[in-house]
């Protein structure tokens, strides 16, 4: 590995080549992230980015190629992708929509949609950088504030930060997110520019009818980015609306494969809480913590054939991820390293 090449919350990515045999891509990148540390910044999704990244197959979502671990630390090894441009025609715009759409019918949400989580493989636009990402299996909309960057996130995000209270959203603050970045790379600038909820959620009210006008003047391209910026969600288009718009029409569907989920557990929730309660006291412990690991072992696994310890680093790493709850108690060293283990092996869809 050379210099750090980029820096986030959860993680460095640094540039390195390939040198141990030939290969096809010599030029990697390495994702660097401490296992046990980045979900005290928000929420560990950042341990789920490996497995989107691997089990999702879309030509326009990045690939993880390997994964290993050293001492705490995941370690992700992925291509090393072109800078995106910020330049957008209909067919990278179409592309884009596609993946996201894969992705909503594939039950990930990415939340963290920009520009510069956007790159390019020849002429290819891919998405990458899931550390935000999260997997709704059971198709209900997300609560959890602070997600996206403050400056491409919907009216509807902002609203709860203003009033520092969950507000409910789903797959159209992708939309609106991604229409933020068209907006950028046809007219130069962002809609908004700010950190403070209160102040962006009043400026995008007053400067939407200019953003709009600005748009139109793209002709068809702007007219759907038009449609994306829509304040109010329940008219603003889903992803499989724009998908269907004329201007589309023309365009082959990329070749994509969909994830084989696991098949969740059949047990009834009050017998798996019996289950829990019996094989792990110390959740059993905290009321609320065991309505959470029952919710979750009911829509994620079958924990017959899982060990305890194994229960234990799946709801480690799946209660941050999906409901930004506590387990409530410290990791034993086994416990530690069976996280590291399911983490590395970046296979946590077939817990």
């Amino acid at each position: 590995m050379y210099e750090p090449i980029g820096n986030g919350a959860y993680g460095t990515v640094y540039d390195a080549v390939h040198t141990g045999r030939e290969s096809e891509a010599p030029y990697l990148a390495i994702k660097e992230v401490d296992i046990f540390t980045c979900g005290n910044i928000m929420w560990p999704s950042a341990l789920w980015e490996p497995s989107i990244m691997r089990n999702a197959d879309h030509p326009n979502i990045g690939k993880v190629l390997d994964t290993f671990t050293y001492k705490d630390n995941l370690y992700m090894v992925m291509p090393k992708y072109d800078i995106f441009d910020k330049k957008i025609d209909i067919l990278i715009l179409f592309k884009l929509i596609h993946a996201l759409e894969y992705l909503q019918r594939n039950h990930i949400m990415h939340r963290d949609i920009k520009s510069s989580n956007i790159m390019m493989d020849g002429n290819e636009p891919v998405i990458i950088d899931f550390s935000c990402g999260v997997v709704c299996k059971d198709w209900k909309p997300c609560n959890q504030r602070e997600v996206y960057s403050a400056t491409h996130r919907a009216p509807e995000i902002l609203a709860g930060d203003i009033h520092k209270t969950p507000v409910e959203y789903g797959w159209k603050g992708e939309v609106w997110a991604l229409g933020v970045v068209a907006y950028r790379c046809l007219i130069g600038h962002l809609p908004v520019i700010g950190q403070v909820p209160q102040f962006m959620y009043k400026l995008i009210f007053g400067r939407i009818s200019t953003i709009h006008k600005e748009l139109r003047a793209h002709g068809s391209i702007g007219d759907i980015v038009c449609e994306m910026l829509t304040i109010t969600p329940s008219t603003r288009p889903s992803l499989k609306d724009l998908m269907e718009r004329p201007i589309f029409n023309h365009i082959t569907h990329p070749l994509y494969k969909d994830i084989q989920w696991p098949i969740p557990s059949n047990s009834a929730p009050n017998t798996l809480q019996s289950q829990i309660e019996s094989r792990l006291p110390r959740i059993a412990s905290s009321p609320q913590s065991i309505r959470m690991a029952t919710s979750i072992l009911q829509r994620y696994m079958d924990i017959t054939s899982l060990s305890d310890s194994e229960i234990i680093a799946s709801l480690y790493i799946a209660m941050y991820s999906t409901i930004d709850i506590s387990v409530g108690y410290k990791l034993t060293s086994e416990e530690r390293e069976v996280v590291i283990n399911m983490i590395s092996k970046g296979d946590l869809f077939s817990m």
